[in-house]
């Protein structure tokens, strides 16, 4: 028979032996979880590593893509007598398969490819054009979506609030509640739409207002300033003013749209006329009118 002191010893024993033995199952099991969380982490980072990488690669892709295009564009355009008519030609189609600021970004290709090709209002008039006419009741998204680096001469901006007014009646056709209606809803669109902080965005929407206004009033250059002057009683600031004034001159001096041509017809200023043209204005109507002139002509 075993003495007590026997059997408390092995009891002992055997509490240590479990206890080591709990022990070893406590360290087994964290070790699993912890090579499991670091499996995990590690499996995450990989899928996550992997994933950026492949948004990289797409991103890559579509800017190769681009740049192809545009490499074709400027191949077969090199072939033609005027490669200018070609790009203004061509890159408009592109947009059956890609998007209004897609192909701006192929017009910027094409332009680093070809830079004797810095001029392409027209060309950003066509592609704003053909972005608003896909869903004519987006056109306020289509506008957002214009180009902030002020590509081809804000033309984008003039493409869109065109198309979307092409259809307009004269001016003269309007009752008078029927032209404080209009001036309103363009004001509203250049100051609330486009976001009032954004001096250069609001500029250019009010530019475009000018535009109209050249259209509405038949070319008659009076006519057309004084709808600007129209949208001083709205306190819209002196910087609209000034941009409404520059899209009129803009429109009279340097028409670009075939309608433009057209109402300027036997009437258009040139680079010996246009500084006695500008004088029958005055004050800040005829600076303008004489700036824009000096930088068409570079004088």
């Amino acid at each position: 028979m075993l003495n007590p002191d026997t059997l408390i010893s092995r009891k002992m024993s055997k509490k240590k032996k479990a206890r080591t033995s709990l022990l070893k199952i406590i360290i087994v099991i964290l070790a699993l979880l912890t090579g499991a969380s670091l499996g995990l982490a590690i499996f995450f980072f990989v899928i996550r590593s992997n994933s950026g990488k492949k948004e990289t690669s797409q991103e890559l892709q579509i800017v190769q893509n681009k740049d192809v295009l545009a490499k074709q564009v400027f191949d077969a355009c090199q072939k033609e007598p005027n490669p200018q008519t070609c790009y203004e030609r061509d890159i408009p189609k592109l947009m059956d398969t890609i998007s209004m600021v897609d192909a701006f970004k192929v017009v910027s290709y094409v332009q680093q490819m070809d830079p004797s090709y810095q001029y392409c209002h027209t060309l950003g008039h066509s592609l704003a054009s053909k972005e608003t006419l896909k869903s004519p009741a987006d056109w306020r998204d289509v506008y957002k979506s214009c180009p902030r680096d002020r590509a081809c001469a804000n033309s984008c901006a003039h493409g869109v609030v065109g198309e979307v007014y092409k259809d307009i009646s004269i001016w003269s056709d309007f009752d008078p509640e029927q032209q404080s209606v209009f001036l309103s809803d363009l004001r509203d669109l250049c100051n609330s739409i486009l976001g009032s902080e954004d001096k250069m965005d609001r500029t250019t929407c009010f530019e475009t207002i000018g535009h109209v206004a050249f259209f509405l009033h038949l070319a008659d250059p009076n006519d057309s300033l004084g709808l600007c002057d129209a949208l001083e009683s709205s306190n819209v600031g002196e910087d609209a003013l000034e941009a409404c004034y520059r899209g009129v001159f803009g429109s009279i001096l340097n028409p670009l749209e075939a309608d433009e041509k057209e109402m300027m017809k036997g009437k258009e200023i040139t680079k010996d006329t246009y500084e006695e043209y500008c004088q029958d204005f005055f004050g800040v109507k005829e600076n303008i009118c004489i700036e824009l002139g000096a930088a068409l002509y570079k004088n």
